[in-house]
């Protein structure tokens, strides 16, 4: 996955809010936030994890298996049309911010649950916000 620059990242042509994201990060970025984009559809998911890229092939193949209870992205990969691409090249993500420690991922996956709405248009559900809360107050 390439380093996205602020004039190349997919998310600044999407027709949506502008990220203003850190530029250096790359699939091997620990501790990272991250934003998913079905350009079919125009819709967003934010997520965090660990280890990036073991996350985004999670995410590919739950899609593509169509795992609909597994994360939102397969949901909506199972419910709407998209293009027959076995590749999924209709997907993309985009690390958005990396934190230095890891009990401060849920902090910034919620901050930008809530700036970039993806709760309410998106493929976030409200059990990932109901997760995320959970899991921010039970790391106190």
């Amino acid at each position: 996955m390439p380093i996205f620059e602020r004039n190349h990242c997919p998310c600044f042509a999407m027709g949506r809010k502008a990220l203003a994201h850190q530029t250096t990060l790359i699939c091997t970025t620990p501790n990272t936030v991250y934003v998913e984009m079905c350009t079919a559809h125009n819709d967003w998911y934010v997520g965090s994890t660990t280890d990036l890229r073991a996350r985004w092939r999670n995410h590919k193949s739950d899609a593509k298996l169509r795992k609909a209870t597994k994360c939102g992205v397969a949901d909506h990969v199972a419910r709407f049309p998209h293009p027959d691409d076995p590749q999924l090249d209709f997907l993309t993500i985009v690390a958005v911010e990396a934190v230095r420690e890891k009990r401060n991922l849920i902090v910034r996956e919620y901050y930008w649950l809530c700036n970039l709405g993806t709760i309410f248009k998106g493929m976030n559900s409200r059990k990932d916000l109901n997760s995320v809360i959970s899991s921010s107050s039970s790391s106190r």
